[in-house]
């Protein structure tokens, strides 16, 4: 079974990182867009409305990379961090496709959304072990208010679109 942790905590840890850097390459790229084609309103961009348009997959990103490097060292906190971040995912994208946020044009992107749903959805299944929740003492309420939690960041997340 540590196998299987020390996996999912690796594959977590690298999720986080490629999240986190994907999101600093987006903000780079607009940015870069928006003082190439108006230059005029660079000065209008600020620390506030960038704070407001990707506080949420930088910080999602850290708890990611924090739930995945305290998983791999075994604490009670990764384990509740990375069912977190994966029930998050999970039902961020079950969203998503309910309410049709992933327009069918988007085939590529749908598909790449889709594998990394089933991945964290692995994960959390795996986590799920009847050995693995016994090695962290892991109860149904401290389940149940991490899956709430997440179901809640999971709207937030469509909230602030």
């Amino acid at each position: 079974m540590k196998i299987i942790e020390k996996s999912i905590a690796i594959c977590v840890l690298v999720l986080g990182v490629f999240s986190i850097t994907m999101g600093i390459w987006d903000l780079w790229i607009r940015i870069d867009l928006i003082n190439e084609y108006k230059p005029e309103s660079s000065y209008q961009i600020s620390i506030t409305q960038i704070f407001k348009s990707y506080h949420y997959g930088f910080i999602t990103s850290i708890i990611e990379i924090f739930g995945g490097l305290s998983l791999f060292f075994r604490n009670r906190i990764g384990y509740y961090l990375t069912i977190f971040i994966c029930s998050k995912y999970v039902i961020g994208f079950i969203i998503s496709l309910t309410i049709n946020d992933l327009k069918v044009a988007d085939q590529n992107l749908l598909i790449i959304k889709s594998i990394l749903g089933a991945i964290y959805l692995a994960c959390i299944l795996l986590l799920l072990f009847p050995e693995i929740k016994k090695t962290y003492s892991i109860t149904k309420l401290g389940l149940m208010i991490v899956l709430t939690f997440s179901s809640l960041g999971a709207a937030y997340g469509f909230w602030i679109k």
